[in-house]
């Protein structure tokens, strides 16, 4: 912003350039404005090509490897979840829907496939509540209430 003398405006192209949608074009206009204002703050053109030469790296490598870093952290806390507590991680998907992404039924079997025991619904139970008879001792069951909260227990 201050080696360019861009406005706060300006500044926010250079990052919408660099984002999802990223446009040859567009950097080409947003370099040549940056490479003006660095000239006119007496910035080296060797100086000049270091900067334009990073930003674009960044804009080539930065975004799409920082949304790759997030995506396979929450997918490795997700897998170690579903691993580790079968039944609250998929309580807890349950208790989420609509998520767009799987339907109850096949999650319910995906669980049942991974080993979750799954009770039928039971309308007697109070506001989604397990009697404690449903905690098995190192079982991973789950029930669905006729609140439609799932409970989770074992």
């Amino acid at each position: 912003m201050i080696a360019a003398n861009f406005t706060g405006g300006e500044a926010e192209d250079p990052r919408r350039a660099m984002g999802f949608k990223r446009s040859e074009e567009r950097m080409h206009k947003i370099e040549a404005k940056l490479r003006n204002g660095m000239t006119q703050n007496g910035f080296r053109p060797e100086t000049q090509e270091e900067i334009i030469t990073q930003i674009t790296s960044f804009a080539r490598y930065g975004f799409p490897e920082s949304h790759a870093a997030s995506f396979a952290l929450i997918a490795y806390a997700s897998a170690y979840l579903k691993f580790h507590y079968l039944a609250a991680f998929t309580a807890a998907l349950l208790n989420n829907q609509p998520m767009g992404f799987y339907s109850p039924a096949v999650l319910v079997h995906d669980a049942q496939l991974h080993g979750l025991r799954v009770k039928p619904i039971n309308a007697s139970l109070p506001n989604g509540t397990a009697p404690s008879s449903t905690r098995l001792k190192g079982t991973r069951i789950f029930r669905v209430c006729a609140s439609g909260s799932v409970t989770s227990g074992g």
